[in-house]
Protein backbone atom coordinates (compact mmCIF):
# COMPACT_ATOMS: atom_id res chain seq x y z
CA UNK A 1 0.00 0.00 0.00
CA UNK A 2 3.16 2.26 0.86
CA UNK A 3 4.45 1.69 -2.33
CA UNK A 4 1.52 2.43 -4.48
CA UNK A 5 0.77 5.77 -2.67
CA UNK A 6 4.62 6.75 -3.61
CA UNK A 7 3.67 5.54 -7.28
CA UNK A 8 0.83 7.76 -7.38
CA UNK A 9 2.83 10.68 -5.90
CA UNK A 10 5.29 10.02 -7.95
CA UNK A 11 3.14 9.89 -11.17
CA UNK A 12 1.32 12.85 -10.09
CA UNK A 13 4.25 14.82 -9.81
CA UNK A 14 5.55 13.87 -13.61
CA UNK A 15 2.01 14.61 -14.95
CA UNK A 16 1.84 18.17 -13.50
CA UNK A 17 5.48 19.00 -14.32
CA UNK A 18 5.05 17.80 -17.97
CA UNK A 19 5.33 21.02 -20.37
CA UNK A 20 3.88 19.24 -23.10
CA UNK A 21 0.43 17.97 -21.00
CA UNK A 22 0.59 21.42 -18.94
CA UNK A 23 1.20 24.00 -21.67
CA UNK A 24 -2.11 23.65 -23.89
CA UNK A 25 -3.26 26.65 -26.15
CA UNK A 26 -6.46 26.60 -25.76
CA UNK A 27 -8.19 30.29 -25.64
CA UNK A 28 -7.53 33.32 -28.29
CA UNK A 29 -5.41 34.80 -25.50
CA UNK A 30 -3.23 32.28 -25.79
CA UNK A 31 -2.77 32.62 -29.56
CA UNK A 32 0.11 34.98 -28.91
CA UNK A 33 1.97 32.15 -26.87
CA UNK A 34 1.13 29.55 -29.51
CA UNK A 35 2.47 31.71 -32.29
CA UNK A 36 6.04 32.16 -30.73
CA UNK A 37 6.27 28.89 -29.62
CA UNK A 38 5.74 27.85 -33.27
CA UNK A 39 8.32 30.73 -34.86
CA UNK A 40 10.58 28.77 -31.99
CA UNK A 41 10.47 25.64 -32.99
CA UNK A 42 10.05 26.82 -37.22
CA UNK A 43 13.32 28.11 -36.19
CA UNK A 44 14.92 25.07 -34.70
CA UNK A 45 13.60 22.64 -37.55
CA UNK A 46 15.50 25.33 -39.88
CA UNK A 47 18.96 25.05 -38.61
CA UNK A 48 18.49 21.38 -37.92
CA UNK A 49 17.76 20.85 -41.63
CA UNK A 50 20.76 23.01 -42.72
CA UNK A 51 23.35 20.76 -40.63
CA UNK A 52 21.23 18.07 -41.85
CA UNK A 53 21.99 19.15 -45.32
CA UNK A 54 25.82 19.90 -44.34
CA UNK A 55 26.06 16.54 -42.74
CA UNK A 56 25.22 14.79 -45.73
CA UNK A 57 27.43 16.98 -47.68
CA UNK A 58 30.42 15.74 -46.02
CA UNK A 59 29.01 11.65 -45.44
CA UNK A 60 30.65 11.67 -48.96
CA UNK A 61 34.42 12.84 -47.58
CA UNK A 62 33.93 10.25 -45.33
CA UNK A 63 32.84 7.76 -47.60
CA UNK A 64 35.90 8.48 -50.00
CA UNK A 65 38.47 8.98 -46.84
CA UNK A 66 37.23 5.71 -45.10
CA UNK A 67 37.25 3.53 -48.70
CA UNK A 68 41.21 4.84 -49.84
CA UNK A 69 42.38 4.31 -46.16
CA UNK A 70 41.17 0.95 -46.19
CA UNK A 71 42.87 0.28 -50.12
CA UNK A 72 45.93 1.89 -48.73
CA UNK A 73 46.15 -0.45 -45.32
CA UNK A 74 45.04 -3.42 -47.55
CA UNK A 75 48.02 -2.46 -49.81
CA UNK A 76 50.46 -2.23 -46.94
CA UNK A 77 49.99 -5.42 -45.74
CA UNK A 78 50.13 -6.94 -48.88
CA UNK A 79 53.98 -5.26 -49.15
CA UNK A 80 54.32 -6.14 -45.44
CA UNK A 81 53.54 -10.23 -46.07
CA UNK A 82 55.72 -9.58 -49.20
CA UNK A 83 59.05 -8.45 -47.57
CA UNK A 84 58.12 -10.73 -44.68
CA UNK A 85 58.41 -13.68 -47.31
CA UNK A 86 61.86 -12.12 -48.38
CA UNK A 87 63.20 -12.34 -44.46
CA UNK A 88 63.13 -15.67 -44.59
CA UNK A 89 66.30 -15.85 -46.29
CA UNK A 90 68.05 -14.91 -43.05
CA UNK A 91 69.72 -11.62 -44.04
CA UNK A 92 69.12 -8.83 -40.63
CA UNK A 93 68.24 -6.18 -43.62
CA UNK A 94 65.22 -7.65 -45.10
CA UNK A 95 64.35 -8.70 -41.59
CA UNK A 96 64.52 -4.53 -40.55
CA UNK A 97 62.55 -3.71 -43.67
CA UNK A 98 60.20 -6.12 -42.77
CA UNK A 99 59.59 -4.99 -39.56
CA UNK A 100 59.32 -1.56 -40.86
CA UNK A 101 56.27 -2.88 -43.37
CA UNK A 102 54.79 -4.42 -40.69
CA UNK A 103 54.76 -1.14 -38.63
CA UNK A 104 53.41 0.77 -41.62
CA UNK A 105 50.72 -1.74 -42.11
CA UNK A 106 49.81 -1.49 -38.39
CA UNK A 107 49.40 2.45 -38.64
CA UNK A 108 47.27 2.22 -42.26
CA UNK A 109 45.33 -0.01 -40.46
CA UNK A 110 44.78 2.29 -37.32
CA UNK A 111 44.15 4.71 -39.70
CA UNK A 112 41.38 3.07 -41.57
CA UNK A 113 39.71 1.70 -38.56
CA UNK A 114 39.51 5.77 -37.38
CA UNK A 115 38.12 6.59 -41.11
CA UNK A 116 35.69 4.05 -40.83
CA UNK A 117 34.75 4.86 -37.35
CA UNK A 118 34.44 8.82 -38.02
CA UNK A 119 31.81 7.40 -41.45
CA UNK A 120 29.63 5.78 -38.96
CA UNK A 121 29.58 8.88 -36.61
CA UNK A 122 28.60 10.50 -39.67
CA UNK A 123 25.56 8.40 -40.46
CA UNK A 124 24.66 8.15 -36.68
CA UNK A 125 24.73 12.21 -36.72
CA UNK A 126 22.51 12.26 -39.88
CA UNK A 127 20.03 9.70 -38.38
CA UNK A 128 19.98 12.01 -35.26
CA UNK A 129 19.20 14.79 -36.98
CA UNK A 130 16.06 13.07 -38.82
CA UNK A 131 14.71 12.05 -35.64
CA UNK A 132 15.09 15.55 -34.46
CA UNK A 133 13.49 17.20 -37.33
CA UNK A 134 10.53 14.76 -37.14
CA UNK A 135 10.14 15.44 -33.02
CA UNK A 136 9.95 19.00 -34.53
CA UNK A 137 7.37 18.34 -37.18
CA UNK A 138 5.71 16.31 -34.99
CA UNK A 139 5.16 19.13 -32.21
CA UNK A 140 4.41 21.89 -35.00
CA UNK A 141 1.66 19.86 -35.87
CA UNK A 142 0.27 19.60 -32.38
CA UNK A 143 0.13 23.40 -32.47
CA UNK A 144 -1.40 23.44 -35.59
CA UNK A 145 -4.38 21.34 -34.03
CA UNK A 146 -4.52 24.04 -31.06
CA UNK A 147 -4.04 26.85 -33.59
CA UNK A 148 -7.27 25.32 -35.75
CA UNK A 149 -9.44 24.62 -32.67
CA UNK A 150 -8.64 28.44 -31.41
CA UNK A 151 -9.76 29.39 -34.35
CA UNK A 152 -13.16 27.10 -34.10
CA UNK A 153 -13.32 28.59 -30.68
CA UNK A 154 -13.40 32.58 -32.34
CA UNK A 155 -15.80 31.41 -35.33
Amino acid sequence: MKNLIIYLLVFAIILFTNKTIAQQYKTPADTIKLNEEWAKINEQKAKLQTKLAEAQNDLSKYNTKAAEATAKAQNAARESSSQADKATNGKMKDAKKAESKADDALNDAKDAENATEKLEQQNKKIEDLNKDILKKEEKLKKLEIMRNAIRNLKS
